[in-house]
């Protein structure tokens, strides 16, 4: 009977629990927006956190009025377009603000959990995997705002999910995340290109259909996204509008470019090096292809953003779950190098 030599991919017990740890350890410093061990002279100038909380106050009030302890004057646009995060937060006995963070936490487990489960898909080492997991969990956006009241954690989870939902053919899970995800995040639309992408060179499925299924899908993301605005409640819309002044201000803001930098982190580099070193033959390895596709669509977001908003590095947080499994291909291969001359 022919024996095989392949290595098991499953992380272990141990290396679960020093991600879960890992993750925790980082969410701590800044956990409730309560800057801890001396970072407030950093974040907010020696100020209490609490009084500069930026997106996370509208969240908070989404929660408060969901529970009926506010009226509808605290809902504003354009955070009330993403009801999700602060319906799942809303049934949780904590403070608002505690609730949203505590959801935060089981999002970024879920998206380590089908991020692994991606890199599994992969055939790749259990040390590449282990390696991609880490990045995920001990990263700058992580650390910086994950546990602040912001939405991102949860973004980037469903994100994770859907990459999970598309490699392993679960339509229904992917268009059940596709549908909730319009009231998450829009950016939650980069997926439904690499939804296509694999269809058409993975699973080799009929263009002409994939293409439709692509165009309805599309439609009717852009159906709910109008919907939401339409039952949101809020006293005015809002409209993302590029504009030369938000443009230079990003271009001139030195923290925009650091929080970038740090959220593209080693493993971003090694995906860019990747993704540059394989270039067209990238056409030759259909998964990884897919994988450049969302990588391209949160590159494309994040462009888009620096005309539109203030933006740091939670607008490029969306790029990990196709950004690291690329960075891990170039790491797998450094590790077969190394064996090659063993």
């Amino acid at each position: 009977m022919p024996s095989s030599n392949r290595v098991s991919t499953r992380l272990s017990k141990r290396q679960w629990l020093i991600l879960v740890v890992v993750l925790i350890l980082l969410l701590i410093p800044r956990f409730d927006r309560v800057d801890r061990f001396g970072l407030d002279q950093y974040t907010t100038k020696g100020k209490p956190a609490i009084e500069h909380l930026a997106d996370a106050g509208k969240y908070i009030d989404q929660i408060r009025y969901f529970r009926g302890e506010v009226g509808v004057e605290r809902l504003k646009a354009p955070w009330v377009y993403r009801p999700i995060p602060a319906l799942l937060a809303t049934p949780i006995r904590l403070q608002p603000m505690t609730a949203l963070n505590v959801v935060n936490f089981f999002a970024l487990l879920i998206g380590i959990f089908y991020l692994v489960r991606v890199l599994q898909k992969l055939n790749i080492s259990n040390a590449s995997i282990f390696i991609g997991a880490l990045s995920y969990a001990a990263s700058f956006p992580v650390f910086f705002y994950g546990s602040i009241g912001y939405m991102e954690p949860i973004l980037v989870g469903w994100l994770s999910a859907a990459l999970y939902a598309i490699f392993y053919q679960k339509h229904l899970f992917y268009f059940a995340l596709l549908l909730t995800g319009a009231f998450v995040k829009d950016p939650f639309i980069i997926s439904l290109p690499v939804w296509l992408f694999y269809q058409i060179f993975v699973a080799q499925k009929p263009w002409l259909t994939s293409i439709l299924i692509f165009l309805v899908a599309f439609s009717v993301f852009v159906g709910l996204l109008a919907i939401a605005r339409e039952v949101s409640n809020a006293a005015t819309d809002f409209y993302w509008l590029p504009s030369e002044r938000m443009l230079a201000f990003n271009v001139y803001r030195v923290r925009s470019w650091v929080s970038w930098t740090l959220t593209l982190g080693p493993i971003g580099v090694l995906a860019i090096a990747y993704t540059l070193k394989e270039n067209l033959n990238l056409f030759k390895k259909p998964l990884d292809l897919t994988l450049a596709v969302g990588f391209a669509g949160a590159i494309s977001v994040m462009i888009y953003s620096m005309f539109t908003v203030y933006v740091d590095g939670r607008y490029f947080w969306i790029a990990y779950p196709f950004m690291i499994p690329l960075g891990c291909r170039l790491v797998e291969s450094r590790f077969n190098t190394k064996k090659e001359h063993v």
